[in-house]
């Protein structure tokens, strides 16, 4: 997914200061509203498939909450319409990398993908919370669908370490 990130008004570079995999992660810095959410194209995937996503998040910023909501948003056209939906909320601590995940699956007619995160302002929050600055890495995105041979091999597997 390397190359397809895009941002609406946030700025966007490759730093090697944090990193939860030990070498470089994506800085999201510079927001202006809660709509500059990380945004990911995802037109590859296949549709009626259901997929895993993972990626680790962090933020550090000193004026920033303890703690932060952040949700990833599945977001596509179908029949003409846009289509939103939240696929996952995972509270994040500060300075702490936390893992964001999610299984979804992408329905048969949808076109232009995007995986969008989002941070969200709560009333128990700063005002700022939801502009934060982060840092994400190591993202995943599997298939979770197994072919017909593997589903009928392993219930055998299973029964023949049994036995």
């Amino acid at each position: 997914m390397e190359n397809k990130k895009n941002l609406k008004n946030a700025k966007k570079e490759i730093v090697n200061s944090y990193s939860y995999s030990g070498r470089l992660s994506l800085f999201v810095s510079n927001r202006t509203s809660s709509a500059d959410a990380l945004e990911m194209k995802a037109d590859f995937l296949e549709k009626n498939k259901t997929y895993s996503y993972g990626t680790y998040l962090m933020y550090n910023s000193a004026d920033a909450p303890e703690e932060i909501n952040f949700y990833t948003v599945l977001q596509y056209k179908s029949d003409g319409k846009n289509l939103t939906e939240k696929i996952s909320s995972d509270t994040v601590s500060k300075n702490t990398w936390s893992k964001i995940s999610c299984t979804f699956k992408l329905p048969a007619k949808a076109e232009n993908v995007l995986i969008s995160i989002y941070s969200e302002n709560s009333s128990e929050q700063l005002h700022k919370s939801y502009l934060t600055d982060f840092y994400i890495d190591n993202i995943s995105l599997k298939t979770t669908t197994l072919s017909k041979s593997k589903k009928i091999l392993i219930p055998i597997i299973i029964v023949a370490v049994c036995i």
